[in-house]
């Protein structure tokens, strides 16, 4: 072996390139590191070139022939993996695709190895004695160009993938691709002159020499600069990693790039998003487009978008190329769906706070007035009586308007306990089959005397076969509310119907008085909080509970309640069960 200077070189550049990929490899990581593969693969080139230079034998290069091919069969394979790494593919590094990418550089080798039974890589190999140290002297086969035309494509792709994933890039990241695109191409142009017969001494290859070269410009720049420090790949984990949606538009309104979470919360549009305008996919009539229109001034509050059933929070970001040339906006749309239906939670149980603290002061009032006067009366007319102040036959003739009072409370006294345990407790609903005629004639005898003294006639015509489904106390109890409602509102010879239309699936119940009617102002305040109270046509006194009580119970059985109803003409009151079939 007889060094000369083109092996001196190499062995030298060889030497402080492996020293730059242990640097590499022990102070850098992630991306980085497969730079560092390259770095060794290349040095290791350079090395065994460098020896086959110095070498005097035909026996001796083709070893170390057998040894460079290491490197360049697995070059092309590293330089794709590195950059797929760098423009944030990994996720194509499928063991598929990985297999595609080291097929040839492993066929490449094989070959290489046993080239001397088949000569599919080399048809001839000899040694050109005719300048100053002995070279090898080849005669490419047909595998030698498979193996070109792999390398050239690879390099080829590996560089279209750079620029086209950051043509656009910042500044910073453009550099990085411009120097890594550099190194790339300076050897690739080398090669083309070694296969174009463009060499010195007719036979010495110099593409390892610009390898060496632009793998140590790099290496130095990772060490000592941080060339790749802030990488763009970091960019795009980022940006694909936030979990708010993420719009960037061009000065036309035009998206140019999204997110992973723009996609997923947008799912529902049917226009593709890359490309689309902002008028398209969320129309004209949502204020974004107002905002964006408003000659890129800076806002403060951005609006809150209601889009498919779901509310996102809104904020633009001007984009401005060299700081000066506007350019686009970022829309941030930040889901707050959450947070929307935490204040809607709020603000419904904040109103239905507020109905409890109406409806606990309107049966304060209630119980103050109308339970206590008559208490208090009765009580005046025992004091009255038991002190001699009220003779027994005066007594005796304002009885029947005692019992009619009493009467009177003990009911509105049983519609308060069982709307209190209604609201409080939580009413259970024991709901079964049931006759509806049976608390039909129970509910008509316990008002039979109220009738019988106003001389109101009730008539029954609901069929005795008429079935319901539903809790039978809760039913007795609205009709009992609805009769005696009936009954306080009619006059002397007036009428109370019972009727039951039995469908498919429902039964309609009606309590019809040809009575006084309600007045139209009052209508809209029946079957709620505002409880009504009208005096009956006796002056028989009355809350309006009762019919709060009764849509409740209606409402818990699954049914309905209406009235309909006209003054001086008399009242229905309708409401329908469920049939069990």
């Amino acid at each position: 072996m007889h060094l000369n200077l083109f092996s001196l070189i190499l062995l030298l550049a060889s030497g402080i390139t492996f020293y730059v990929a242990f640097l590499v490899f022990k102070r850098l990581g992630g991306v980085v590191q497969w730079w560092g593969f390259l770095m060794v693969a290349i040095a290791l080139w350079a090395f065994s070139y460098g020896i086959e230079l110095s070498c005097q034998t035909l026996q001796h290069m083709l070893w170390c022939i057998n040894i460079e091919y290491i490197s360049i069969s697995f070059l092309p394979a590293l330089w794709m993996v590195f950059v797929l790494k760098f423009v944030g593919l990994s996720h194509w590094l499928t063991l598929r695709n990985v297999g595609l990418i080291f097929a040839i550089p492993v066929a490449t080798l094989l070959l290489v190895w046993t080239n001397q039974y088949h000569f599919w890589y080399y048809q001839k190999t000899s040694v050109d004695n005719a300048y100053q140290f002995p070279l090898l002297n080849i005669q490419p086969a047909f595998w030698y160009y498979v193996h070109a035309v792999f390398f050239y494509c690879v390099l080829a792709a590996g560089i279209l993938l750079l620029i086209v994933r950051f043509r656009k890039a910042n500044p910073i990241y453009q550099k990085q691709t411009y120097i890594i695109v550099a190194s790339a191409i300076i050897p690739w142009i080398i090669n083309g002159m070694y296969l174009k017969n463009v060499r010195p001494l007719a036979h010495i290859d110099l593409t390892p020499y610009a390898f060496v070269f632009s793998s140590l410009l790099i290496g130095v720049g990772l060490l000592r600069f941080n060339l790749f420090n802030i990488i763009p790949i970091a960019r795009d984990l980022v940006f694909e990693s936030i979990e708010d949606a993420v719009l960037v538009v061009n000065s036309t309104f035009r998206v140019v790039d999204y997110n992973p979470a723009m996609q997923a919360h947008f799912a529902h549009l049917t226009t593709p998003l890359l490309g689309a305008s902002v008028e398209d996919l969320f129309g004209k009539e949502q204020p974004i487009i107002q905002f964006l229109n408003d000659d890129g001034e800076e806002k403060n509050t951005y609006p809150t978008l209601q889009l498919n059933q779901q509310y996102f929070n809104l904020s633009v970001t001007k984009l401005f190329d060299k700081k000066t040339v506007f350019s686009g906006f970022i829309l941030l749309f930040r889901n707050v769906s959450a947070q929307m239906l935490i204040q809607q939670q709020l603000s419904a149980q904040a109103k239905e706070l507020a109905a409890t603290n109406q409806l606990k002061d309107k049966l304060f009032s209630i119980i103050a007035h109308d339970l206590r006067t008559p208490l208090n009366n009765f009580t005046e007319i025992l004091d009255m009586l038991s002190n001699g102040l009220l003779e027994k036959a005066e007594f005796t003739s304002i009885l029947p308007v005692l019992q009619r009072d009493m009467a009177h409370t003990t009911h509105f006294m049983e519609n308060l306990l069982h709307w209190s345990k209604s609201q409080l407790q939580g009413e259970i609903v024991h709901a079964e089959n049931f006759v509806l005629n049976d608390i039909v004639h129970y509910v008509i005898q316990l008002i039979a005397r109220n009738a019988e003294e106003k001389q109101i006639n009730i008539q029954n015509n609901i069929n005795s076969h008429v079935w319901v489904y539903a809790d039978k106390n809760m039913v007795q109890l609205v009709l009992r509310n609805l009769l005696t409602n009936a009954v306080k509102f009619c006059h002397a010879g007036n009428s109370v119907t019972l009727s039951a239309i039995a469908e498919q699936t429902m039964v309609h119940i009606c309590v019809k008085d040809n009575g006084i009617g309600i007045a139209p102002e009052n209508m809209q305040k029946l079957f709620s909080i505002e409880t009504l109270t009208t005096k009956g046509s006796n002056n028989e006194i009355g809350t309006g509970l009762g019919l709060l009580l009764c849509k409740e119970y209606i409402d818990k059985n699954n049914g309905s309640i209406s009235v309909q109803s006209e003054l001086g003409k008399g009242t229905t009151f309708c409401f329908t069960l469920p049939i069990k079939r």
